[in-house]
């Protein structure tokens, strides 16, 4: 090991395949005006550690760590975490100072609209080719501190600045940075320790509606907002179904849990990005669990970070929406109606369960409990 002053800096850099990151990744390596800089590919984390352990051994202070096209930098970053043991290892002598995300602004909006899987485009490896292109790109926009916005020399001011607002909806806290063709100024990017992995990870903007949740917070800007829909009645499955295959208009990332009114064990997720919206069960309800005791609200309280109901216990809609332009308070008047109605609540559970229910069975293990949210 040389004589380096403190742990190598690591800048992740992740992007769908054709993004352009080998581009950057060769200017920047042109343009390091005396900083000692190298790169390495990393396809997966696997290979992580011993490509990282190499790159500590050379006196270098940068390392350039440039992910494969279907790779999830989160994933990646949460290996630098001192936690665990890989992460232990590779804190030792390394840390992430950036984790930059690089887009083609050309294709980019068009691939978030997209319901194909990679298999379907022809990339990625087949152990992962099932996995849709949307949720690769929107994992790769949400989790970055720094988001390249690539050749926007070949498109319209007008698709750039779409592409900006998308971004923005994606990922609160991101820098943008536009890149023409083979012009990208070093000093865009950062030259001093600003990452930080739990504030990263917590700049979605789904994750931020969780986390503006009941505050004044003013949560819109240029059109861009979140908010979180959190009730304590079931939904009626039929009309939740209904609202599931209706259009939203303006909604570009959403995610929460959701209570079926004729599935009181199970919760329900729901996982939409772009083009694709997914609905799955997500396990259980504490309430579920921990049917037949006797629970002291005192102390399951603190550990859910709500209010337990001595009726429903944990069993609540809890889902954040993210978008432009939204139309909040109508989205808002659409979901208040798929609950159900002062009558239809009084008929009580065992009525609840021979409702038309158009989803598909959940049957499997019951092992999972509801967090206080999915950030």
């Amino acid at each position: 090991m040389t004589a380096r002053a403190g742990p190598l800096s690591v800048t992740i850099i992740s992007g769908f395949f054709g993004a352009g990151k080998s581009s950057l990744v060769g200017d920047l390596l042109q343009s390091s005006e005396g900083r000692r800089i190298a790169a390495a590919l990393c396809d997966s984390q696997e290979d992580l550690i011993e490509t990282v352990k190499l790159a500590a051994q050379l006196d270098i202070d940068q390392l350039l760590l440039e992910c494969g096209g279907a790779t999830d930098p989160m994933e990646i970053a949460a290996q630098f975490i001192d936690t665990g043991p890989a992460g232990a290892e590779l804190a030792r002598f390394a840390r992430v100072d950036s984790a930059l995300t690089v887009v083609d602004t050309a294709d980019i909006l068009n691939r978030f609209c997209s319901w194909s899987t990679l298999a379907e485009e022809g990339v990625g490896e087949a152990h992962v080719g099932s996995r849709l292109v949307v949720d690769v790109v929107t994992e790769q926009l949400e989790f970055a501190n720094v988001v390249v916005l690539n050749k926007t020399d070949c498109v319209s001011d007008l698709v750039v600045q779409d592409v900006e607002t998308l971004v923005r909806a994606l990922n609160r806290g991101a820098r943008v940075v536009r890149r023409e063709a083979g012009n990208f100024p070093p000093k865009k990017l950062p030259t001093e320790p600003a990452f930080d992995f739990e504030r990263t990870r917590s700049m979605a903007g789904w994750v931020q509606a969780f986390n503006a949740a009941g505050t004044e917070d003013v949560r819109i800007v240029e059109g861009v907002s979140s908010f979180l829909y959190s009730v304590r009645l079931p939904f009626h499955p039929q009309r939740f179904m209904e609202f599931m295959q209706a259009e939203w208009p303006g909604v570009v990332r959403s995610r929460g849990l959701f209570w079926l009114a004729s599935r009181m064990d199970w919760m329900g997720e729901l996982i939409q990005a772009g083009g694709a919206r997914r609905h799955r069960a997500a396990g259980v309800w504490w309430a579920t669990m921990l049917a037949g005791n006797t629970v002291d609200a005192r102390e399951v309280e603190p550990m859910l970070g709500r209010q337990w109901d001595p009726r429903f216990g944990d069993r609540r809609q809890e889902i954040a929406f993210a978008g432009i332009d939204m139309n909040e308070a109508m989205l808002r008047a659409r979901l208040d109606e798929c609950l159900l109605t002062d009558a239809e609540m009084r008929r009580g559970p065992e009525v609840w369960q021979g409702y038309a229910d158009p989803f598909p069975s959940w049957d499997g293990p019951r092992t999972r409990a509801a967090d206080r949210s999915l950030n």
